[in-house]
């Protein structure tokens, strides 16, 4: 179900299994499992209870040097991510990353993915040159374990656009998109969430440029993905509504931009109210709806 996109039924199944198992590694792995369908399905806070419930159980059966424990930090780090909290982003991805660079082969997958989840952190506090850093590490690793025809070097691969966004380098951040854009198509079909990532990457860059009328087709095409895959009220879903709201905001259409930061903030303010993301649309919005009353 998790690898389907069915969060909702994968959560079920993991809650009954955890019903059923009474022995304490059997059930650190279901609290894990349990964690990756409340982090898909948006819970973040409710994911990093069960990663640490995890993590605990772990640590006492197997000690710290244990791939399982590496796990552990590697997922948490992620769930912290979500939330925009980089420094325990970086603080658990290295913690991941030191298990398994003792205990894994140099070039495994999973030392991979500690890198991109360092990668991760430091573009949530927005040093933006160690996250290319570590993204082009964890990269460099799928492609030779994986190839490139593979989500987790496309993943990877997109996350370093983002990077390069961010930073201001358009040129090599559309490149990246481009290219993961049609790996995912041809991996993952054209409906699943992480394209829906994509299509919104890509909608960033038609913004930049100020081509709002392609920014905003690439926007809807991300929205209506994952009003499908993820529903309505999911972080990412939320995401979508917030660009779309920039895109009309920007061509000066505030009422449009206002329905869509209206929709944004009622996802968010339930899902993630603290989240710095969170802030900046109340903002945004209060600014829309000032400039809507002025003229």
């Amino acid at each position: 179900y998790e690898g389907n996109g069915e969060y909702d039924k994968a959560e079920d199944c993991q809650k009954k299994a955890l019903q059923i198992s009474q022995i304490h590694p059997a059930k650190a792995h279901i609290y894990n499992s349990i964690g990756n369908a409340f982090l898909h399905n948006g819970k973040y806070d409710m994911a990093i209870e069960y990663y640490k419930q995890s993590l605990e159980i772990f640590l006492e059966n197997l000690g710290e040097r244990s791939q399982d424990v590496a796990t552990c930090y590697s997922n948490l780090g992620n769930a912290y991510s979500r939330k925009g909290e980089g420094d325990r982003t970086i603080e658990l991805s290295q913690k991941s990353l030191t298990i398994r660079l003792k205990i894994l082969v140099k070039r495994h997958p999973d030392i991979a993915t500690s890198y991109n989840s360092l990668g991760n952190g430091y573009e949530n506090k927005g040093e933006y040159d160690k996250a290319i850093k570590n993204y082009k590490k964890a990269f460099a690793i799928y492609q030779v374990t994986l190839g490139t025809k593979n989500i987790k070097a496309a993943g990877s691969h997109t996350d370093l656009g983002d990077a390069y966004f961010k930073k201001g380098d358009i040129k090599q951040a559309f490149n990246c998109y481009k290219k993961d854009f049609d790996i995912s198509i041809e991996v993952l079909g054209k409906n699943h969430s992480d394209v829906a990532i994509i299509y919104g990457n890509l909608g960033n860059i038609y913004l930049h440029k100020r081509n709002f009328d392609k920014a905003i087709e690439f926007y809807r095409s991300s929205l209506n993905i994952r009003l499908q895959a993820l529903g309505e009220n999911h972080p990412q879903t939320a995401s979508s509504y917030a660009y779309l709201g920039i895109a009309h905001f920007d061509r000066s259409d505030m009422d449009q931009a206002i329905i869509y930061w209206e929709k944004a903030l009622a996802i968010l303010e339930g899902k993630l109210p603290d989240h710095p993301n969170t802030e900046k649309i109340r903002d945004a919005l209060h600014e829309a709806r000032q400039q809507r009353d002025k003229s």
